[in-house]
């Protein structure tokens, strides 16, 4: 299987409960290039855990698509690989391994972002996963984060180390595992590993892109092959519209109307329902639709209606309201 990461890639991020596959079909009609699946545990995967396979879920239209995994046995990660790789109903291009997540549920296991004190470790893992997925046509990644003082390797070290296994491309977040998701990316340390890294191995920046100045900021800073936008696209699939917009040296394109984001939203909510049920999908979709009203006027009422939302007609009604309430304002 050939594969090519698009030039620049403007990519959606793995984010637990958010990446889902409703919500990067929606991110891809507005220009995301590239995205990630939720992080899957290796270990669930091979015990054949039944909402792991809901995580799976993906569509021709969802391309390039990477799934992530997460695990430091480097038996388990390969046989994890082994079974994704056979599987012909999954429809990616390649698997991602998470070595940057700071939650302690994950972290305290020896996983995610734990690797990156141990990166002998690390580098097995990746080989692992290289050997059990490559001859099936499947690319591998690493999205790592920035190391710290008490870490046995900088992070342009580790990359390096990483890039020697065989991996694709590589990912990085420019925070450190203490910092969680508080204070600032650093794009200076992700340039360090731009230049660190062979430029036959594409490096692509995540942190803090929440407008499209911020992503072309990031691109010019670090040197990067692309950006990867987070929580930024919370409520906000046009983002990646504006983002290409910008790089393309285009007219930025018109912010959505209130009436759009409740369209869209609604979209997203019947596909959800889809893929989940109906029911997981409203529960699920009570913050995605709070994220959608974000920066509008007036909204609280709505707002204390939305966070008890059981069924898609709920959904839909309170979205109608909120636009006629709109209208009405405008008389």
């Amino acid at each position: 299987m050939s594969f090519c990461l698009p030039k620049p890639v403007i990519a959606l991020a793995p984010m637990a409960g958010v990446s889902d596959l409703a919500f990067r079909e929606i991110c891809r009609e507005f220009g995301a290039n590239f995205a990630v699946t939720e992080m899957i545990s290796a270990k669930a995967l091979m015990y054949q855990d039944k909402k792991t396979r809901t995580l799976l879920a993906s569509s021709r239209g969802d391309a390039p698509l990477f799934i992530q995994l997460f695990g430091s046995d480097p038996v388990c990660m390969a046989e994890a690989a082994a079974i994704l790789a056979s599987d012909k109903t999954i429809h990616c291009a390649g698997l991602d391994i998470n070595m940057g997540c700071p939650m302690p549920k994950i972290a305290n296991s020896g996983d995610g972002s734990a690797l990156l004190s141990k990166p002998g470790l690390a580098a097995q893992v990746a080989q692992s996963v290289v050997q059990a997925a490559e001859p099936c046509g499947l690319r591998i990644s690493v999205k790592i984060r920035l190391c710290n003082e008490r870490d046995p390797l900088t992070t342009a070290q580790l990359a390096c180390t990483l890039s020697d296994t065989g991996i694709a491309f590589l990912t990085v977040h420019g925070r450190t595992r203490p910092q969680m998701y508080s204070g600032s990316s650093d794009a200076d340390a992700i340039a360090e590993v731009r230049q660190a890294v062979p430029k036959t191995i594409p490096v692509i920046a995540n942190g803090d892109v929440r407008t499209a100045q911020d992503a072309a900021d990031l691109l010019r800073q670090t040197g990067c092959d692309g950006v990867m936008v987070g929580r930024g696209a919370y409520g906000n699939p046009w983002l990646f519209r504006e983002i290409h917009a910008l790089l393309s040296g285009e007219a930025p394109p018109e912010k959505p109307t209130l009436a759009e984001k409740c369209e869209v939203f609604l979209r997203q909510l019947h596909r959800a329902g889809e893929v989940k049920g109906e029911m997981v999908a409203c529960l699920e979709a009570r913050r995605h639709f709070c994220w959608y009203l974000k920066g509008e006027r007036n909204m609280k009422p709505f707002r204390e209606r939305i966070v008890m939302i059981k069924t898609a007609a709920e959904a839909a009604e309170i979205a109608r309201e909120i636009v006629l309430s709109q209208e009405n304002a405008a008389l």
